[in-house]
């Protein structure tokens, strides 16, 4: 009899409105990535299956700021936050429109949508968005007017006053300098204390066709083919200037190829800029001192500098 009492009572309520019906959330379009005043509309669809809308709501970083209720007079209310300008004009049940965005609207947002009495469904979504301060400046420091075949190029990029820092990566002659698998450090170069760390990479220049003549060293030999990168702000700006050092080794390849050296600066899918620099090779080897004659032709190592001297000097005693 009890069974048969809580069926009846199962079955009644399937005709309540709203009660049993469901809250469905079809999409929440958030990019992933914006620039400094561009604007954006943020959408959140969804299909309350027969039930009547409560309210929507929309927070950034479990804030609220942006509140659309049917029965409310005013519907719309915009609670105000760093950085967000709600365009009310372009805002409606199941779209958020924000202009002039700024560093400070960064963050994650969630849309969260409920159902009116009885049922009071709730359902919520969220996903993060970045806004890009693109670099004010991007340059290649260290370049020198003439290199020889054996020179080590010491070059530095700079990609300057960005939010977030910029990834950097290098290219010579088009290939690119790719992460070594061996070391990885967590050096950091910065002027504000208690800056988060950001991993530095060492990385090799990874051209088969040249490859096989590189010689790897070992530490505390001439470097071939290394970068390290690492990450400064300045007091307290919200800015921060990736920088990454690369140096190799200039082959005789270079001198007949030409050598171009390329620094590619990104941040995600709104910011890419190549800054290329066009390294000169002589095409003579450098000049030592004619009184070494014939070995001018090559390096001289320290202990044969040193026997040259006490022959010389030996002779003219």
């Amino acid at each position: 009899m009890k069974f048969r009492t809580l069926f009846s009572h199962l079955f009644l309520l399937q005709y309540i409105p709203g009660l049993t019906r469901g809250l469905k959330l079809v999409e929440l379009n958030v990019p992933t990535h914006k620039v400094v005043g561009e604007s954006v509309k943020l959408t959140c669809r969804f299909d309350m299956e027969g039930a009547a809308l409560y309210s929507l709501k929309w927070y950034r970083n479990e804030q609220e700021f942006y509140r659309f209720v049917p029965n409310d007079r005013p519907k719309l209310q915009i609670f105000p936050q760093p950085g967000i300008k709600v365009d009310r004009s372009k805002s409606s049940r199941q779209h958020v429109t924000l202009s002039d965005l700024q560093i400070e609207a960064t963050g994650t947002y969630r849309c969260e949508v409920s159902a009116e009495a009885p049922s009071f469904r709730t359902k919520h979504a969220e996903e993060s968005m970045i806004v890009v301060q693109q670099p004010k400046v991007n340059e290649i420091k260290g370049v020198e007017d003439k290199y020889y075949v054996g020179d080590v190029a010491n070059l530095t990029c700079y990609s300057r006053d960005s939010s977030p820092p910029a990834s950097l990566i290098w290219k010579i002659n088009d290939v690119q300098v790719f992460d070594s698998d061996e070391k990885e450090y967590g050096q950091v170069l910065n002027t504000q204390p208690h800056y988060n760390q950001e991993n530095n990479r060492y990385k090799r220049y990874a051209d088969d066709r040249v490859i096989d003549r590189m010689d790897f060293v070992q530490p505390q030999e001439p470097v071939v083919a290394k970068t390290l990168s690492w990450l400064e702000r300045a007091g307290d700006s919200k800015l921060d200037t990736s920088v990454s050092n690369l140096k190799f080794k200039v082959l005789d390849i270079h001198r007949h190829q030409g050598l171009r050296v390329e620094c590619v600066a990104s941040i995600g899918p709104v910011y890419w800029h190549t800054t290329q620099e066009a390294l000169h090779v002589s095409r003579q080897e450098r000049e030592l001192p004619a009184i070494f004659g014939e070995a001018s032709r090559h390096f001289l190592s320290v202990h044969q500098i040193l026997l040259l001297t006490c022959i010389f000097h030996f002779l003219f005693l």
